[in-house]
């Protein structure tokens, strides 16, 4: 399983499973559904200049493709930064990656 640069554990994994400890400090990580659609949207306007922000019907177009997915950060049971990405065979890239601003440097992306 991958380990942590900054803690040494696990990370959590795009199935759901996490140790605990590594991320107490963070929250929790999950994958992402089209009910966070909204949030993502609100998170990317914040992270980017307005010109470059994803709105949600972009968002949402996006994880309807096939291969597309998203994992969401959360803290205190609200979405506070997520990654959308995209799998094609042996490989994966990521799309966007985005955290709200008064939740950056806190080790959740």
């Amino acid at each position: 399983m991958p380990r942590s640069r900054k803690t040494g554990g696990p990370f959590p994994m795009p199935d759901g499973t996490q140790d605990r400890e590594s991320v107490a400090n963070t929250g929790a990580v999950r994958p992402g559904s089209e009910d966070d659609v909204p949030a993502m949207a609100h998170i990317h306007a914040q992270a980017f200049a307005a010109s470059a922000a994803w709105s949600a019907p972009s968002i949402l177009h996006l994880l309807k493709t096939p291969g597309v997915f998203a994992l969401v950060a959360e803290h205190e049971g609200k979405p506070a930064g997520f990654a959308l990405m995209r799998a094609a065979g042996n490989e994966a890239e990521v799309l966007t990656i985005a955290v709200d601003p008064p939740h950056r440097r806190q080790g959740m992306a």
